[in-house]
């Protein structure tokens, strides 16, 4: 897949699996700005009967073993979720490390047989390995009728 897939990129985002705070930006355009900012990268995917592009990881690729930086994905379920990870695991013997931000309905340390075996040992390479976590927002009200009558506008 390339930048020139855009338009299939942007209808499998569009009926990818809904999220918690996920947003849809209608304009196919933005998935193609978005493809076309990443640097050495590639796509890969799964088409339907229909030929219509169901799911999908958009790939930044930094040198020959990687790593690869996964930067968009799409999947309408768990287990098109499983396909694609399956597909970067069998290039383990090319590919030394893979990036991504955690799917938010997924733990996946729980997918990785010994997550934590080199972590201690290559700190400092780029291809080493790495866990953390971060909370991009919380955002609660917590008296929704008083907001309901008090309008800002």
């Amino acid at each position: 897949m390339t930048c020139n897939d855009y338009k299939d990129v942007h209808f499998a985002l569009i009926n990818r699996w809904p999220t918690h705070g996920g947003v849809n930006v209608l304009a196919a355009e933005f998935a193609h700005a978005d493809m076309g900012w990443t640097e050495d990268a590639f796509g890969l995917g799964y088409r339907n009967a229909k030929s219509e592009l169901t799911h999908f990881i958009w790939v930044e690729n930094k040198s020959e073993h990687g790593p690869l930086t996964i930067n968009a994905l799409a999947y309408q379920n768990t287990e098109q979720l499983l396909e694609l990870l399956a597909m970067l695991k069998v290039q383990g013997d090319q590919v030394y490390s893979v990036s991504l931000l955690e799917p938010s309905h997924l733990q996946a340390q729980g997918l990785i047989n010994s997550p934590f075996r080199r972590q201690a040992t290559n700190q400092r390479s780029e291809l080493g390995e790495e866990n953390y976590a971060e909370a991009f927002s919380l955002i609660r009200i917590n008296n929704f009728e008083s907001v309901l009558q008090k309008p800002t506008f």
